[in-house]
Formats: structure tokens, sequence, C-alpha cells
């Protein structure tokens, strides 16, 4: 069953001294299948007025996040795995390489909470620690 929910995403990427912390609150959808959860759900935080889709899976240790729309982007992420990702932009195609530190996914009857811990690398330039945070509330 796909449930409506209270979707909450949390970004933290330290590129300087200075962190850089996005926060965006929206509603969704929240559902499990074959063991996977499946998180979906529109922004427009990234490029105001552009909805991007996004999908969420977990499926065990792995993360996948796919964007259509503003930004065109499949993200891979498995402990202790590094991905290189062609990274869609309104500007062009960045070259990404992130390496996966810790995935930690806590599942309750009512919500599901997923902290992703990783490095970042863009175009060859070390962006240094960042970590993302995503909570799905049912309605």
């Amino acid at each position: 069953m796909k449930d409506n929910a209270r979707i909450t995403v949390k970004g933290n990427q330290n590129a300087s001294s200075e962190d850089e912390l996005i926060e965006m609150q929206t509603t969704g959808k929240w559902f499990t299948k074959d063991n996977k959860d499946y998180i979906f759900y529109n922004d427009t935080e990234l490029i105001e007025s552009v909805e991007t889709k996004t999908r969420v899976t977990i499926d065990g240790n792995t993360v996948s996040i796919i964007r259509k729309g503003g930004t065109n982007t499949h993200l891979v992420f498995e402990k202790g795995i590094t991905h290189m990702i062609p990274y869609e932009t309104p500007f062009g195609v960045l070259d990404m390489v992130s390496s996966t530190k810790d995935i930690q996914v806590s599942r309750k009857f009512d919500s599901i909470e997923l902290t992703v811990l990783y490095s970042l690398e863009m175009n060859q330039q070390d962006m240094g620690p960042s970590s993302f945070y995503i909570c799905a509330k049912r309605l």
C-alpha cells in the first residue's frame, strides 16, 4: 500500500569551514515492497519553480536516489564503496564521485529514517564530508 507521508529531507555539505545545511519538508509517498522501501516526493528546493521528481529506494545496505526534472541524476550509496556519477544540472554535467562511509536505517510502524554519511568529489575537487537525512512519516 502506498501511504501518504510527511517527508523531511536534510542535507549537510561541509565543503569549506562553514557547513551548508539544506532542509525541506513536503508530502509524498512511502511504501515497502519486496523488502525494499520506496519514498517518492517532489522537490522544488534545488531550483525554485522547477519541480524535480525524486525516488529514494532503500534495499538492504544500498540506497538509490533517482531525480528527474530540474536535475536528472541517479545516485547510488553503498557503505565502503565509491561510485562515479554524472550529475546533470541546468548548467551542464558535473563529474561526481561519492564514497559512502555509513548508512543507517531506522524503521517503525509509522515512519522510516535514513541517514547517509559520505564524502564527495565534484570535477576532481574534494567537497569534504557530507550527509543527508530523510524521514518519511505516515499521515
